[in-house]
């Protein structure tokens, strides 16, 4: 039975990975948590394509969770989780160190949502451990210097764990949609890398065609943070 293009969301997810990490390595020539706030507008500004890498590195995490869920909820649906259950395991702890990862960068941004999230999300553990991690009684800049070195790290940790995720894949095989009444496994072909080669060109031309319009953060992150200020309010990217 021929898989459809559900089984495609995986090769995206790993394709805007490799965009995300290649930009993210790209800024990271020019970012310094020191300037925080003041060198990410003068990143944006001052260097050659810095916008399109800083629009790039700050979007693309919305659209890699939106495939990375997409491509989970196909693995419920026709229950692959059951008979390839390395694959599902790894690929749930794929998700939780991505979030992670995430979180640390959305901290990098140093605005007003960004310094209240990382506020919250610390404090929901020991305040012992909070000065531990943050260095301090508050989010301050040595936070954001032990921030950005894991943040710069568990990406490649991200990479190698991938590999693992494929390795297991290849050893058992790739389903098909047919494999919640069969145990019938469908192998990895060159049409199947045509296909993912196919659709991601397709989706990353729509993402450059609309690149305009492209925004997923809030303005108020673009607020310098105010430890007296909690934002109006919090909504989700």
């Amino acid at each position: 039975m021929a898989i459809n293009y559900w089984w495609n969301l995986g090769f995206l997810a790993f394709v805007l990975m490799l965009l995300q990490i290649l930009s993210g390595v790209i800024l990271t020539l020019f970012y310094s948590a020191d300037q925080n706030y003041y060198g990410l507008i003068s990143l944006q500004r001052d260097v050659y394509w810095g916008f399109i890498m800083k629009l790039l590195h700050n979007n693309l995490p919305s659209l890699i969770y939106l495939a990375l869920l997409l491509h989970i909820s196909r693995s419920m649906y026709y229950g692959i989780y059951q008979t390839n259950v390395l694959t599902w395991n790894n690929g749930v702890l794929l998700l939780l160190l991505f979030s992670v990862i995430c979180y640390l960068g959305y901290v990098l941004s140093w605005g007003q949502i960004s310094y209240w999230g990382a506020t919250v999300i610390l404090n929901l553990v020991h305040p012992i451990i909070v000065q531990w991690i943050s260095g301090n009684y508050f989010i301050s800049i040595t936070c954001l210097r032990r921030f950005f070195i894991l943040h710069f790290i568990l990406p490649f940790v991200l990479l190698i764990i991938f590999c693992l995720h494929v390795s297991y894949l290849h050893d058992a095989g790739s389903m098909n949609p047919g494999s919640r009444n069969t145990t019938s496994l469908f192998p990895m072909t060159l049409y199947v890398i045509i296909k993912d080669v196919f659709v991601s060109i397709v989706l990353i031309s729509l993402l450059v065609t609309f690149w305009d319009s492209l925004s997923f953060s809030h303005s108020d992150n673009l607020i310098y943070p105010n430890p007296l200020v909690t934002p109006t309010h919090i909504v989700p990217e």
